[in-house]
């Protein structure tokens, strides 16, 4: 590799490497379209109540709340949605496995109508996938009890309260630092899924030194590729509340998923859980394609061989 030092860090270029993965995604859509379509339809499923997926009424309890026929009917909504987070997670993780070899190697699927398996390598990189956002989860619990703790402090001032206000506003700013520290380490844990999917060993440790200097410039990344995902998102909240608020939808999105209003799913409720799963899926195949990217980028800069295939559709970018 002439003109590359080894061991130099290179900056990460922010806009190319958005740029990049954008021309990728548009580029080869129908093949991707094609990986996601399983990931869709399963997320689309998922957003729904876990009994409206079985066809029935959202909220269909006993009329005994503490009779056995309601422990029975909770335990099998519990196993139910359970078992379709479990293979949503399994979908999406040999989904994702896919998006990664199609970028670095050109790899376009085992079977001709599966572009995707699951195996020994899926199982490795679903396990490296809890490990990057296992910071990320328990941060967000650890939020919810501090969230919870400024409540108590400003609804209950122990003192005067302006020290409670004040207490509460530190406790909000603090949690939003905290957020974007564990961005920043996610980000630089989340270069191990790249690594993983393409057998790539120690991928934790490698991803860790690979983002050396880098770490802010790959969470920049993948904030703003999933920019538009949250934009199409947030979209749709707002079409939502337009319904609602014209009349023509009663209840509204909110209601529904929060309050447990006693309703069938209409077509809007349908047609907002297949959007949600949409926006999952735009966000997961951005990600993964800018980190494929922001892999091949770093581990040339770092003297490493990425070993692109002659397929690979990744190409220079």
């Amino acid at each position: 590799m002439s003109g590359v030092v080894l061991n130099e860090v290179r900056k990460l270029p922010i806009w190319r490497t958005v740029l990049s993965c954008t021309q990728l995604v548009l580029r080869h859509s129908v093949r991707l379209s094609y990986i996601g379509l399983p990931v869709i339809v399963l997320w689309g499923l998922l957003l729904q109540p876990s009994d409206a997926v079985m066809g029935g009424p959202i909220i269909v309890e006993p009329v005994e709340p503490m009779s056995l026929d309601h422990l029975r009917f909770q335990m099998t909504i519990l196993l139910r949605t359970i078992g379709w987070w479990v293979l949503a997670a399994v979908v999406s993780t040999a989904a994702l496995v896919s998006v990664h070899r199609l970028v670095l190697r050109g790899d376009r699927g085992p079977y001709r109508f599966l572009p995707y398996r699951i195996g020994f390598r899926e199982g490795s990189f679903l396990l490296v996938l809890l490990v990057v956002w296992a910071p990320h989860a328990l941060y967000e619990g650890a939020t919810d009890l501090a969230l919870f703790g400024a409540l108590l402090t400003v609804m209950f001032p122990s003192g005067s309260g302006l020290v409670s206000e004040v207490g509460a506003i530190a406790t909000l700013v603090a949690i939003v630092a905290g957020s974007i520290a564990v961005g920043w380490v996610t980000a630089r844990l989340a270069l191990a899924l790249p690594l993983a999917a393409i057998d790539t060993g120690s991928a934790l440790r490698g991803a860790w030194s690979l983002t050396r200097r880098n770490g802010w410039r790959v969470f920049a990344v993948l904030v703003l590729v999933s920019l538009p995902a949250v934009v199409f998102f947030a979209g749709l909240l707002l079409l939502d509340g337009l319904l609602t608020e014209w009349e023509a939808l009663e209840p509204s999105i909110s209601e529904v998923l929060f309050e447990k209003r006693e309703v069938r799913p209409g077509w809007w409720y349908r047609t907002f859980a297949v959007g949600a799963g949409f926006v999952v899926w735009c966000m997961m195949l951005f990600e993964a394609v800018a980190l494929s990217l922001i892999y091949r980028a770093l581990a040339e800069s770092d003297g490493r061989r990425t070993e692109p295939s002659a397929n690979s559709p990744s190409g220079k970018a």
